[in-house]
């Protein structure tokens, strides 16, 4: 899973420079996401698949929520946690209700996208072979 995510970071930052191939990469990533987790067929497999992908950033996610100050931590783990989500940022591009609460809203998603892609690929059916 963390090979999956590292490649789609690496190629959707490429695709950038190409207006829309961004968005068609997250959602192909996304789709291989969910292929991955119809091949996992253990609750436990997919709970150790989760803390490994999705742990670093509950924990950035969590500093930017405590917002501590020590050497202003708040602010570097959330830089960190767009560059954990480059595969999905260009999805949240395209949501843009505007400012709530003095930050932009894809600010609360990119804190809460850690919760969001657990349940996204936790709760995929689970694929029965017989």
């Amino acid at each position: 899973m963390n090979f999956i995510h590292l490649f789609a970071a690496i190629a959707i930052w490429l695709a950038s420079y190409y207006p829309g191939l961004d968005i068609i990469l997250s959602l192909l990533y996304l789709f291989v996401i969910s292929m991955e987790a119809g091949i996992t067929k253990e609750k436990w497999e997919k709970k150790k698949i989760l803390l490994s992908w999705q742990g670093p950033a509950m924990i950035l996610s969590l500093l930017s929520i405590a917002g501590l100050q020590m050497a202003d931590l708040s602010n570097l783990s959330f830089f960190l946690l767009e560059f954990w989500f480059t595969p999905v940022i260009p999805l949240l591009s395209l949501i843009n209700p505007g400012l709530i609460l003095d930050h932009p809203f894809y600010y609360y998603l990119l804190l809460l996208m850690p919760v969001l892609l657990s349940a996204y690929y936790y709760f995929l059916p689970y694929k029965t072979t017989q």
